[in-house]
Protein backbone atom coordinates (compact mmCIF):
# COMPACT_ATOMS: atom_id res chain seq x y z
CA UNK A 1 0.00 0.00 0.00
CA UNK A 2 0.93 3.47 -1.31
CA UNK A 3 0.04 6.89 0.63
CA UNK A 4 -0.25 9.73 -1.91
CA UNK A 5 3.00 10.70 -1.94
CA UNK A 6 3.75 7.04 -2.93
CA UNK A 7 5.32 6.28 0.05
CA UNK A 8 5.28 2.24 1.12
CA UNK A 9 3.17 2.28 4.21
CA UNK A 10 2.59 -1.46 5.87
CA UNK A 11 -0.55 -3.30 5.75
CA UNK A 12 -0.74 -3.50 9.80
CA UNK A 13 -0.89 0.50 9.66
CA UNK A 14 -4.43 0.78 8.45
CA UNK A 15 -5.50 -1.44 11.23
CA UNK A 16 -3.02 0.44 13.70
CA UNK A 17 -4.40 3.65 13.07
CA UNK A 18 -8.52 2.31 13.28
CA UNK A 19 -7.47 1.36 16.66
CA UNK A 20 -6.19 4.85 17.85
CA UNK A 21 -9.16 6.36 16.42
CA UNK A 22 -11.32 4.16 18.44
CA UNK A 23 -8.86 4.58 21.36
CA UNK A 24 -9.17 8.76 21.08
CA UNK A 25 -13.31 8.69 20.70
CA UNK A 26 -13.58 6.26 23.85
CA UNK A 27 -11.05 8.68 25.71
CA UNK A 28 -13.27 11.82 24.32
CA UNK A 29 -16.82 10.27 26.00
CA UNK A 30 -14.74 9.77 29.10
CA UNK A 31 -13.56 13.04 29.32
CA UNK A 32 -17.07 14.18 28.71
CA UNK A 33 -18.18 12.17 31.32
CA UNK A 34 -15.84 13.33 34.02
CA UNK A 35 -16.63 17.24 32.91
CA UNK A 36 -20.27 16.22 33.70
CA UNK A 37 -19.55 14.80 37.03
CA UNK A 38 -17.26 17.59 37.45
CA UNK A 39 -20.23 19.69 37.26
CA UNK A 40 -22.59 17.57 39.17
CA UNK A 41 -20.14 17.80 41.81
CA UNK A 42 -19.33 21.40 41.55
CA UNK A 43 -23.53 22.23 41.81
CA UNK A 44 -24.28 19.96 44.97
CA UNK A 45 -21.24 21.72 46.49
CA UNK A 46 -22.42 24.78 45.98
CA UNK A 47 -25.55 23.67 47.29
CA UNK A 48 -24.17 22.72 50.70
CA UNK A 49 -22.40 25.81 50.63
CA UNK A 50 -25.03 27.20 50.87
CA UNK A 51 -27.28 25.54 52.98
CA UNK A 52 -25.23 26.44 55.96
CA UNK A 53 -24.06 23.42 57.02
CA UNK A 54 -20.66 24.25 59.72
CA UNK A 55 -19.63 20.66 58.96
CA UNK A 56 -18.21 22.09 55.49
CA UNK A 57 -15.89 24.42 57.04
CA UNK A 58 -12.14 23.72 57.13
Amino acid sequence: MEDMNGILIPHWFDRLSMIAYQIAEELSKITEQLEDSQHEIDVLYEKLEESGDPSLRV
